[in-house]
């Protein structure tokens, strides 16, 4: 069983116990479009944004901390989201978002 699997599961009981809210929204994480095909557009758009202009790698700083730090966090839902049959390829966080 994939941990993510068992996270989802494992949240899903706590709701049950009443130890969380029941009206968390773990369930809208997989909405029609999904978080994977989300982040993997986003990613998209950044790389494509920084090869037409350079914004990134030139811009001001926290402009390049604002997009990393989004990746992050559709990234971590993205974690959360994955079913076990996730089969759509993610392209990997642009190189120029890398952390120092």
């Amino acid at each position: 069983m994939r941990l993510l699997s068992l996270q989802y599961r494992v949240l899903k009981m706590a709701q049950r116990l009443r130890l969380l809210p029941p009206n968390l929204p773990i369930d809208k994480l997989h909405s029609p479009i999904s978080i994977r095909h989300r982040l993997d557009e986003y990613r998209e758009m950044l790389e494509d944004i920084e090869n037409q202009t350079q914004f990134f790698s030139n811009g001001p700083h926290w402009s390049k901390n604002h997009a990393l730090t989004l990746d992050d966090f559709l990234g971590q839902l993205e974690a959360l989201s994955t079913t076990p049959h996730s089969t759509r390829h993610l392209r990997p966080q642009p190189s120029f978002l890398s952390k120092r």
